[in-house]
């Protein structure tokens, strides 16, 4: 009887890849990771500042109902029965002064969204939006 002896690996044509070639492919990665994910993080503080402006929007919406029934409009936002955190959790709001008159809220970013230094603390008055100050330029609403 004739014996046939295993062979594993009769050609050489069995093909990978080089380092040379994986060296290239993660260069190219790490390239484009430092160009999209500064353009991600800025997308995603801008697209965050609807939660601020949602929760400063209610304050006004409760504000007024509350006028509605007092001689002052509300010192504080549980005094309106709302969270001191915006929905989404991304800013706090408060209300900074408060009489017969007026009323200033902000918002100030908080958690991740506190690395938002184009925008910052947005506030809004009985008048509306509040542009003055330290407070977001006109861009930002």
């Amino acid at each position: 009887m004739k014996q046939h002896k295993k062979v594993f690996f009769e050609s050489r044509n069995v093909r990978g890849f080089s380092l040379i070639e994986l060296l290239i492919t993660v260069a190219i990665i790490g390239i484009i990771a430092m160009i999209a994910l500064p353009s991600y993080r800025s997308y995603m503080l801008e697209s965050r500042r609807a939660d601020a402006r949602n929760a400063l929007m209610q304050v006004q919406v409760k504000q007024e109902m509350y006028r509605g029934g007092h001689a002052a409009y509300a010192s504080t936002v549980t005094d309106l029965s709302l969270s001191s955190t915006s929905e989404s959790g991304y800013y706090t709001v408060s209300i900074g002064s408060a009489d017969a008159s007026g009323y200033t809220a902000t918002a100030v970013p908080s958690g991740d969204q506190a690395d938002d230094t184009e925008c910052g603390t947005f506030a809004v008055t009985e008048d509306g939006k509040d542009t003055t100050g330290s407070y977001a330029g006109t861009g930002c609403w």
